[in-house]
């Protein structure tokens, strides 16, 4: 039967899933992955009600100590950290291997 969701319910849903896996010592890939992408609609959430994400609060910080970076390459370089995209997808030219520690990644979530 097909329903209609609330993008906060299915933020609310990843984060759950993930919290589930990461308390269980299960899949950190897909904690990480699960995470990531309820970040995305959050973040988005928060914006769409006026109000500051988490990246664009480093952006003002960043601004306010004069050393300005675009609010993009703050996503970029969190989402780098984290290994997010890398979890997610693969750009031509890519070996197919991707060198972590799930675990470490998982906690900085």
């Amino acid at each position: 039967m097909t329903r209609t969701y609330t993008r906060f319910e299915l933020a609310e849903n990843q984060l759950t899933s993930a919290i589930g896996l990461f308390v269980t010592g299960r899949d950190r890939f897909s904690v990480i992955t699960l995470a990531g992408a309820a970040d995305v609609l959050l973040s988005r959430l928060v914006m769409n009600q006026g109000q500051e994400n988490f990246t664009q609060r480093l952006g003002k910080q960043d601004a306010e100590r004069n050393t300005p970076v675009a609010l993009a390459a703050h996503g970029k370089a969190i989402n780098d950290l984290l290994f997010i995209n890398q979890l997610k997808h693969m750009d031509d030219g890519d070996d197919g291997f991707i060198e972590l520690d799930p675990e470490e990644c998982a906690l900085r979530r």
